[in-house]
């Protein structure tokens, strides 16, 4: 089975990538070769597939970056980045053209192709190549790696053609995503296909990146709700603080065995360290540091304004959302006849409205983005106010509750019989 390691460009996959390493039920390929994301565009009962034709497989395959791996094959080498301008390079020994020819074999011999059967062989016949092990060893459970951002409007394919397949969301802040995005250097070795660093802000401004960042997050959220046993987001900022609480969870959602291998960061067993830095225990690029106050202040409001426009996309979405805003306005007026102590967790255009209509009963809005240059009175830090004479946190973070819960409950000690949703389903 493969497991689809997920996020955007500069968002953190290499954490989930390291952690993963290691353990005996899963084998992680080195090398962010996206070779599966093109086939999600493909159907079983395509001409090609049918035929057994391998020129429009090979097409396919040149929009991912399959032949990088000649490329690393050729220079002995693939890089880790830690950080936006430390990279380290680690050996690589695999035979391009080895592997090349035995995974178009196999596709030769098989009586007849689908797309999960081309991605499973394609994988399989990768680990045994990397591995130098025969044809007869068997795979361990999962292999790992990794997909590319721009095909996620395809995802909802998955659980039809590969409904075996698991994919996990690397979910990191957007401005430490645009961050790293405008600073991170390029390594010397890469032609930068997709330019997918060293991007000036303004481009990103200009091309709707974070309004594309906030669709793909929205449409992740959407999926682990519809299938969750295939899809799952997990926090980078709990990944790196505390490795251990966050790989335990992904070892339930793999129904593999946890053990210490998960919470280190390692390549083939090795422990990844490079200059003092680590992909766990801090992060190594802070925001605050690498943009502007201005550049912050512009990404917090693109986004803000993007998801806010979501409801009004569609007018024939309209009555629908007319009848969801009558219903959550029920629920405050209900909350307000019922609690003297109220705190909203999100600070978002719907958190913002929530506290607007409860007015002195909503004493904070908390939220862990609290920006230092942006002050505000009504905004807090979730850790940095007492619980204990609070009568009621709304969750007004929609889509992302359940996760908003655990964390309160897990890491803040919050009372669940404290918590509410506003569950607008009706």
């Amino acid at each position: 089975m493969l497991i689809n390691i997920d996020g955007w460009f500069g968002g953190g996959k290499s954490v989930l990538w390291s952690l993963l390493d290691g353990h005996d039920d899963v084998f992680v390929c080195p090398v962010h070769d996206f070779s599966f994301s093109p086939l999600l565009k493909v159907s079983n009962d395509m001409e090609w597939l049918l035929k057994k034709n391998p020129v429009p497989l090979r097409k396919l395959l040149a929009e991912s970056e399959y032949y990088k791996l000649e490329k690393i094959f050729l220079d002995g080498a693939f890089p880790v980045c830690y950080s936006v301008d430390t990279f380290e390079y680690r050996p690589y020994n695999t035979n391009f053209y080895e592997f090349d020819k035995c995974f178009f074999n196999r596709l030769e011999k098989a009586e007849y192709w689908t797309v999960d059967f081309i991605i499973k062989t394609l994988y399989q016949t990768y680990y045994q190549v990397y591995q130098q092990c025969n044809e007869e060893s068997e795979c361990p459970k999962f292999i790992a790696t990794m997909s590319h951002p721009g095909y996620f409007k395809d995802y909802i394919k998955i659980p039809k053609i590969l409904p075996n397949m698991k994919n996990i969301l690397v979910k990191r802040g957007l401005e430490n995503i645009i961050s790293t995005r405008v600073n991170r250097n390029e390594r010397p070795n890469d032609l930068n296909t997709f330019k997918a660093f060293r991007t000036p802000f303004s481009k990103i401004i200009e091309s709707k990146e974070i309004e594309k960042i906030t669709d793909y997050f929205c449409e992740y959220e959407r999926l682990s709700h519809l299938f969750p046993n295939q899809f799952m987001v997990v926090d980078f900022d709990k990944l790196v603080r505390w490795p251990e609480q966050a790989m335990r969870k992904v070892a339930e959602f793999l129904d593999i065995r946890y053990t210490a291998i998960l919470s280190k960061p390692t390549r083939d067993g090795k422990i990844l360290e490079y200059q003092g830095l680590s992909f766990i225990g801090k992060e190594n690029d802070d925001y605050r540091q690498l943009l502007s106050a201005h550049e912050i202040k512009k990404i917090d409001d693109v986004a803000q304004a993007h998801i806010s426009g979501l409801a009004n996309s569609n007018f024939d979405e309209n009555l629908a959302f007319s009848v969801l805003l009558n219903r959550a306005n029920g629920f405050i007026s209900d909350i307000a006849a019922t609690s003297k102590s109220v705190v909203i967790y999100g600070d978002s255009v719907f958190g913002r409205y929530v506290h607007s209509r409860l007015g002195n009963q909503a004493s904070f809005i908390v939220d862990q983005k609290v920006m230092e240059d942006k002050p505000d009175s009504t905004i807090r830090h979730p850790a940095q106010i007492s619980y204990q004479n609070i009568d009621l946190v709304i969750v007004a973070v929609l889509g992302r509750e359940m996760q908003v819960m655990d964390y309160l409950v897990d890491e803040l000690y919050v009372p669940r019989s404290k918590l509410m949703c506003l569950d607008l389903t009706g």
